[in-house]
């Protein structure tokens, strides 16, 4: 990994916002490979995303200073801000990092006082976290996130705001799944979501007959195709099985049937 791409991360985690400005933090590249392998070795992590990582970027931050004004200390969260400060440092590092092509993980699962030990981190900072940075081999399918109706309230907690409910119900599509009942169909259309990145939230089925009526309540928000695209190619995936494979967006969908 070019040390130039690398600078551009590190660049944007520069310019994270902190309280009162006081960047409470500084970076150490790890490039060596004896000492990347002592930190792997100390990660307690089932996965170890840090052994195949070319560069390990050790995020260090300094107590006394977030959350403080004047040298006193003026938040109940006490000097644990300058976690909430490491944190958007380490997003904007992160995000950055995707933009020029980087995968990076965020690893928290280990003993401080070992990394900073490893790492000869002088007194009166802490190893707060461990990057792993490298490009990456593979494109993951994101988890499923959350919609905004199921995290955000109007003026109180858990009162509806209903723009919430409207962005969900966008990011929200129904799957209609008609014809003949037989092995595979499920599995199929369920396949064709799951390769395009779709999360299914819920699924309903029915058989009359022989006759399949299956409804798939699926989560766009991280699928890799455009709506018209996932359409047309679960309608090609559902003719290759036997079956009509319907897609509408949700609020369409539940003007439509009234529900």
């Amino acid at each position: 990994m070019e040390d130039a791409v690398l600078a551009k991360a590190l660049e944007a985690a520069r310019w994270a916002p902190s309280w009162a400005n006081c960047q409470p933090w500084t970076f150490v590249v790890v490039r060596d490979a004896a000492l990347r392998e002592r930190l792997a070795r100390a990660d307690r992590s089932r996965r170890k995303p840090l052994a195949a990582a070319p560069v390990i970027v050790a995020v260090l931050g300094e107590r006394g200073r977030s959350g403080y004004i004047r040298g006193e200390l003026v938040t109940e969260k006490e000097d644990w801000w300058y976690l909430f400060d490491l944190g958007l440092a380490v997003e904007n590092f992160s995000l950055a990092a995707h933009d020029l092509g980087l995968g990076s993980v965020i690893v928290g699962w280990f003993s401080a006082r070992e990394m900073e030990s490893i790492l000869e981190v002088p007194a009166g900072r802490e190893v707060a976290v461990l990057l792993g940075v490298g490009y990456p081999a593979e494109e993951p399918t994101p988890p499923r996130r959350r919609t905004l109706d199921e995290l955000v309230s109007l003026d109180r907690p858990g009162q509806p705001w209903p723009a919430a409910a409207q962005a969900a119900a966008g990011e929200r599509a129904i799957v209609t799944v008609l014809g003949p009942d037989r092995v595979g169909i499920i599995a199929a259309v369920a396949g064709l979501l799951s390769d395009s990145g779709a999360n299914i939230l819920d699924i309903s089925e029915t058989i009359v007959d022989r006759y399949l009526t299956m409804t798939m309540v699926v989560d766009l928000a991280a699928c890799r195709l455009e709506f018209a695209a996932l359409q047309a190619r679960l309608a090609e995936g559902g003719r290759e099985v036997g079956v009509q494979v319907i897609m509408q967006r949700e609020d369409v969908f539940r003007y439509m049937h009234r529900i």
